[in-house]
């Protein structure tokens, strides 16, 4: 009985003991995952501003695309790029031609001249007065004035040519480059075309007519600007 009673206290001090221990609470830590590396975008451009053109990004010389008659007494000139501002332009670098060319292969017959408007019946020479620039256009403003008409009845002109030939007579400009040149934006200068005729024409006693050599005939007005006629005048009195 003794026996049993020592064992069962024994066990009670295990238990007592047992209890006794403190408690250590017990906490899973759940480390995060790591985290992807940022990915890096592509590198931020620079934006390009727009630069002022220089000569070496020049595309070339600037060049007249077109020249028509908007009325008796002016023409309009359009440029294949902007031209810099011009505080002035000198309207005695143009000067202007009635350009006649035939040449019939068949007969063996050719020939070419040009002259001034006033060299046939109207007396004065034709004479740029004044001019205004725009930025893709320079108006030039002429006198005498030339009938409008005028243009057009050279255009009937050619259409008389036989079989073969090649008849051409026409207004034409041209230009040689004086005191104040017209640049583009790049400082690149408009080229000369057709000058010797304009420099003929500065002279005190101007030449009014060119013969155009026989066995040039065939490249005459190469160069030279047309001029187109202006619009049609409709029929009626006037």
């Amino acid at each position: 009985m003794d026996t049993l009673k020592q064992g069962w206290g024994a066990l009670g001090s295990t238990v007592l003991a047992i209890a006794c221990v403190p408690r250590v609470s017990a906490s899973i830590v759940v480390e995060p995952p790591p985290k992807p590396p940022k990915a890096e975008g592509p590198a931020t451009a620079d934006v390009a501003k727009p630069k002022p053109r220089t000569r070496g990004d020049d595309p070339g010389p600037p060049q007249i695309v077109r020249a028509e008659q908007l009325s008796a007494s002016q023409l309009r000139l359009h440029f294949s790029e902007a031209i810099a501002p011009l505080g002035e332009v000198d309207p005695n670098d143009f000067r202007v031609s009635v350009l006649s060319v035939y040449i019939n292969p068949r007969a063996g017959y050719s020939y070419a001249y040009y002259y001034d408007f006033g060299y046939r019946s109207y007396g004065q020479m034709l004479r740029f007065t004044s001019a205004q620039a725009g930025t893709l256009e320079l108006d030039l403003y002429f006198a005498p004035a030339v009938p409008q008409h005028y243009c057009r009845q050279l255009d009937y002109q050619n259409s008389y040519a036989p079989p073969g030939a090649h008849a051409e007579t026409a207004l034409f400009l041209h230009y040689a480059a004086g005191a104040i040149p017209i640049l583009d934006t790049g400082g690149t200068a408009l080229q000369n075309f057709g000058a010797d005729w304009v420099v003929a024409g500065r002279g005190d006693a101007p030449e009014s007519r060119r013969e155009v050599p026989k066995s040039q005939a065939q490249r005459a007005g190469q160069g030279l600007v047309r001029i187109e006629c202006g619009p049609a005048i409709p029929p009626g009195p006037r």
